[in-house]
């Protein structure tokens, strides 16, 4: 854990403590860091890929989403927009989390 603590006024000294960080295995690493953080990203890009279609499917289904003349709605571009944030952030985090599990992250 990172704490400021102020050196003069207008100056901030940063000090790690000690108090939170998991012990120094044998193998001379913090165990579980990089790779618990790179697992929950892959499981957050799994997420999103599995949860993001079912709701389109539900969206584009919808009564609001299509006018009478079978145009798109406001209705349907804003949850689309959210629904392609989504899943640009899931690739993100995949690719974040395979780098960092292989070691080039």
């Amino acid at each position: 854990m990172w704490r400021f603590y102020p050196r003069r006024l207008g100056q901030l000294r940063l000090l790690k403590s000690r108090a939170l960080t998991p012990p120094i295995s044998s193998s001379g690493h913090r165990p579980y860091t990089g790779e618990m953080l790179a697992l929950l990203l892959l499981l957050n890009a799994l997420f999103n890929v599995i949860v993001w279609p079912q709701f389109y499917r539900r969206i584009n289904a919808d009564s609001r989403a299509r006018d009478s003349s079978a145009k798109a709605t406001m209705f349907l571009r804003v949850h689309l927009a959210i629904i392609s944030i989504a899943l640009i952030l899931a690739v993100v985090s995949a690719v974040v989390g395979v780098l960092t599990l292989i070691g080039v992250w």
